[in-house]
């Protein structure tokens, strides 16, 4: 059985305690304009387009790009061969996804961290993900999931029993924004969020500053409430990033211009955070 990977990236300091590995997979329920990986966000994988790679881009006339519609139309191929386009995800075999898991077993153990997974929404390929979670808990893998809490409820007991710590990220800053290839019930973040309480796996709250969002009056309010009325757990918050502008450009999409508050906007929001949940509060940096 295969998993759809975006990418498996090595060492990593924000996706769970300690040193991790994180396979963000590809697909999901929620398009948020501000999401760091567009191209997870369909079930099906775009095509990245590098016009730097781009022979036609450079040479209208090259004889290596016959029949290549760039030139004329400015239309991204489907395939290049040389490189230019590629698809967003591959599919790879579980095993080959767990033994390249397992090259760094001993630094998740040294360092007391171990695999994550996301995405895109991980919670998406449940049933092609438990015998992986299987076998990484048979090594004594740590396995965190990072989600957003909107997927199917029925895939929630599938992957629960074997996950050691949830990082769930609260779309809050405004309405969220549907995949429609993906239908889901009104309540399902409540369903999962029940789910997630009663499982064994330590959780953390993750929420994206977003200034446009958090200026908008009663917002903070709004936000602050919603987190007193959450099961107590810690609070991670990160700031906006643009690092992922380049990916909008190359799948052909608008790029949102969103922007993080000032540092001392965030460190103010995130000291009242703590005033009223008592909850441990960190702010990352990346």
């Amino acid at each position: 059985m295969s998993l759809p990977i975006v990418r498996i990236q090595r060492h990593c300091l924000h996706d769970g305690p300690g040193i991790r590995t994180t396979v963000f997979l590809q697909g999901c329920a929620l398009a948020c304009p501000w999401c760091s990986n567009p191209e997870a966000i369909p079930l099906t994988p775009p095509a990245f387009f590098d016009e730097q790679k781009c022979i036609a881009h450079i040479q209208a006339d090259a004889p290596l790009c016959a029949g290549c519609p760039f030139p004329e139309s400015g239309a991204a191929p489907r395939t290049c061969p040389l490189g230019a386009v590629h698809p967003a995800s591959s599919p790879v075999e579980q095993d080959a996804v767990l033994q390249h898991l397992m090259k760094d077993a001993a630094l998740y153990r040294d360092s007391n961290g171990g695999v994550t997974f996301s995405g895109g929404e991980p919670f998406l390929h449940a049933r092609a993900l438990r015998p992986l979670l299987e076998a990484l808990r048979e090594e004594g893998i740590h396995i965190a999931f990072e989600t957003s809490g909107f997927f199917p409820p029925e895939q929630a007991p599938i992957l629960l029993p074997f996950i050691n710590h949830l990082l769930l990220d609260l779309k809050w800053m405004t309405t969220p924004v549907f995949n429609p290839e993906i239908s889901l019930p009104p309540d399902v973040f409540e369903q999962n969020l029940a789910a997630f309480q009663v499982a064994a796996a330590e959780m953390t709250y993750r929420l994206v500053l977003i200034r446009e969002f958090l200026d908008v009056p009663g917002k903070r309010e709004s936000l602050l409430a919603r987190l007193q009325e959450l099961p107590p757990a810690p609070i991670e918050l990160l700031p906006l990033h643009h690092l992922a502008e380049s990916k909008y450009r190359q799948l052909g999409i608008p790029f949102t211009p969103l922007s993080a508050p000032t540092r001392s906007d965030q460190k103010a929001f995130c000291s009242q955070i703590k005033t009223l949940t008592d909850a441990p509060v960190r702010l990352l940096r990346l």
